[in-house]
């Protein structure tokens, strides 16, 4: 197996997406001093807006989405949270190529990687400040107020 030498990445927060009743923050990762591609970004909108606008009203309408602009791929998961203290995380795939061929990941496929987990696991503390924390009394907009820009 090889092993490539650790660089970090930029994870920035660009904006939030609105779709109907859902509030989305939404975030870049990058190699490098690389550019985020316009057309990734306009595929992964489309796909967000298309997946959103079937879900079921069983969630709070807040999440979050990565769009992993990689060295030999790209990786968009979106994720929203449910069931109080659950996660629901969708990955695609698509070749730097093709950017708008967004693909669903199957069971054989990484869910995350590393940069990835930086992420989620940031996003996961910021749900358990804001919400968890505050039974009864939940701070949405406190959740969405709360974003990740650093190089890790």
């Amino acid at each position: 197996m090889i092993y490539n030498i650790y660089e970090k990445r930029k994870i920035e927060f660009l904006e939030y997406w609105k779709f109907s009743s859902w509030k989305i923050k939404v975030y870049s990762i990058t190699v490098g001093n690389e550019l985020l591609n316009p057309l990734l970004l306009k595929s992964t909108y489309k796909k967000a807006e298309k997946l959103l606008e079937n879900q079921s009203n069983n969630s709070y309408n807040v999440g979050f989405i990565g769009i992993h602009q990689g060295v030999g791929a790209n990786f968009i998961f979106i994720d929203w949270w449910t069931n109080e203290n659950e996660l629901i995380h969708n990955l695609f795939v698509s070749n730097q190529q093709d950017p708008k061929r967004l693909l669903k990941a199957d069971s054989s496929q990484s869910i995350a990687c590393v940069w990835d987990l930086h992420l989620i696991n940031f996003e996961k503390d910021v749900w358990i400040d804001a919400v968890l924390k505050n039974h009864g009394k939940p701070k949405f907009k406190s959740y969405l107020k709360k974003t990740l820009s650093k190089k890790i």
